[in-house]
């Protein structure tokens, strides 16, 4: 048989090869971030990962529409966008109810400093602005320790917030007022919240403010302290804002 005689080998019908269909690499980039976005949880600065889920996997959405039916990925896409979507508004949702319930704290804690120069008990509003470690073990060791060191309390009381509320005593009604600012600094939680203290005099309402800055502490035992580590009466809030309300008028009374 010559060559030209030969039977041809038989090609396979295109039928026979299967397409070829590429995976879209911004669904795989996506989808780990969606993995890594629970992270979102440990820090603010972590939403970053959920937010560049968000945008990667929308991204490769639209690329394997665009190369439908030819690119794939798009459960990829969807689980690493659903990731980056729960797990984002979690960690921004948890850092707000945080941040709320630790203003709510300091605001107990104001109260109980302005409740103990009401009730005429200065050693223990001083008490609350020394370091947790160091204060003394209950209200009675306050009273001996500041007692045998007066000079220290003397001090305290001149300053001048101080001074004008121990005058006031009951007379006083104090109204939380706002919280301006509050985070993390070292080894403490600080915020400083302004407070709208009102009375009257000869016959007149007045009512000036006390800015304080208090600071949280973790102590070894996994317990918490609030500390007021200042307060001033010089504070001029904005005339656009109104007192917030939810807290008692007048600090409630609390024994020695």
């Amino acid at each position: 048989m010559s060559v030209d005689q030969q039977i041809p080998m038989r090609q396979p019908p295109p039928t026979d090869v299967a397409d070829y269909h590429p995976l879209s690499g911004a669904a795989v980039v996506g989808l780990i971030l969606g993995i890594l976005a629970p992270t979102a949880m440990l820090h603010p600065l972590m939403w970053l990962l959920p937010a560049a889920g968000v945008a990667v996997n929308l991204l490769a959405l639209r690329q394997i529409a665009h190369n439908a039916p030819h690119m794939l990925g798009r459960k990829a896409a969807w689980a690493g966008l659903l990731l980056s979507l729960c797990f984002g508004t979690a960690g921004v949702s948890e850092w707000l109810v945080q941040r709320a319930l630790i203003r709510r704290e300091a605001r107990e804690a104001a109260l109980t400093w302005f409740s103990h120069l009401a009730d005429d008990q200065p050693h223990l509003a001083y008490w609350m602005t020394t370091f947790p470690p160091y204060q003394p073990a209950d209200a009675n060791a306050a009273s001996e320790f500041y007692r045998d060191n007066p000079e220290q309390l003397e001090a305290f009381v001149e300053r001048p917030p101080v001074r004008t509320l121990l005058a006031l005593g009951r007379k006083a009604r104090v109204h939380y007022y706002g919280t301006d600012g509050q985070g993390p600094i070292d080894d403490r939680y600080q915020i400083y919240q302004v407070y709208a203290v009102t009375h009257e005099e000869a016959g007149e309402k007045k009512t000036f403010f006390v800015g304080l800055e208090l600071q949280r502490f973790t102590l070894r035992d996994g317990q918490t302290a609030w500390r007021v580590a200042s307060a001033t009466d010089d504070v001029v809030p904005e005339e656009s804002a109104q007192p917030q309300g939810g807290d008692s008028p007048t600090p409630p009374s609390r024994g020695a």
